[in-house]
């Protein structure tokens, strides 16, 4: 009789662990997706402010190196490495090269990227539905308690 609620104890333990794993893994993910958005959208916003205040015509274009050059020592005394000059330089050339990335409407995207693409991007539905799916991440099914 012992062996057999051990072995029940062992399989319900089982399955709650890889509840508990799932969750973990479905946190991460949404988690590493959420980070890499706002990092990307925050890189884009950065350049994007950097460049309208300082590069907008010729006779900027050498104040704008020096304040990007004071900017990222006063960033990264502040923040690390991550707002290196090289950094800052890449986050203007990300503006620059896509201007309207954040306000790009579905009939622009497909006419840029193709069929494929717009097929893939996500409709407001189904962002709303992932949306609802997230809020319910972090509840686990019953499971028994272990008895000893």
């Amino acid at each position: 009789m012992e062996l057999i609620d051990k072995k029940n104890i062992m399989n319900e333990l089982g399955m709650l662990h890889k509840d508990i794993v799932s969750v973990i893994e479905q946190a991460q993910n949404v988690a590493y997706r959420s980070v890499n958005l706002i990092l990307t959208k925050r890189n884009w916003l950065l350049g994007k402010r950097i460049i309208s205040d300082n590069f907008n015509n010729e006779d900027r274009a050498t104040y704008g190196k020096q304040v990007v050059k004071e900017l990222s020592a006063m960033l990264s005394a502040t923040y690390g490495e991550s707002f290196s000059e090289t950094n800052l330089y890449h986050f203007i050339d990300f503006a620059r090269t896509f201007p309207d990335i954040f306000y790009i409407d579905r009939q622009k995207f497909h006419t840029l990227c193709g069929e494929s693409a717009i097929s893939n991007m996500p409709t407001q539905e189904a962002l709303r539905r992932e949306i609802e799916q997230q809020k319910t991440l972090f509840k686990l099914p019953h499971v028994n308690r272990l008895s000893h």
